[in-house]
């Protein structure tokens, strides 16, 4: 911690803190990242790796390790994952 706290930047351990305080469900997962309304998390339950939505929690796609997960998470942050957007056949 920087001894001037407005110039401190969470980490990982206190972000995951602060949501388990404020939001019980989230004690099932530990976050890593997120991306626009995407969430990167370890499910601590199934112990699986996914992709969900940050408000529903709707889940869009699991991996069995984290370095499947965080390959996607690059992949996605270098715009090597096509969306629903990109894709110009309709036209």
């Amino acid at each position: 911690m920087h001894a001037d706290d407005s110039l401190a930047i969470q980490g990982l351990l206190e972000a995951n803190m602060q949501l388990r305080l404020v939001y019980t469900p989230d004690k099932n997962f530990v976050y890593f990242a997120e991306s626009g309304m995407d969430a990167y998390r370890h499910d601590l339950l199934k112990n699986t790796f996914e992709i969900a939505d940050r408000t529903s929690a709707t889940v869009f796609e699991t991996f069995e390790t984290a370095d499947a997960l965080f390959q996607r998470l690059l992949q996605g942050m270098l715009n090597l994952v096509p969306s629903d957007e990109d894709d110009s056949s309709d036209f």
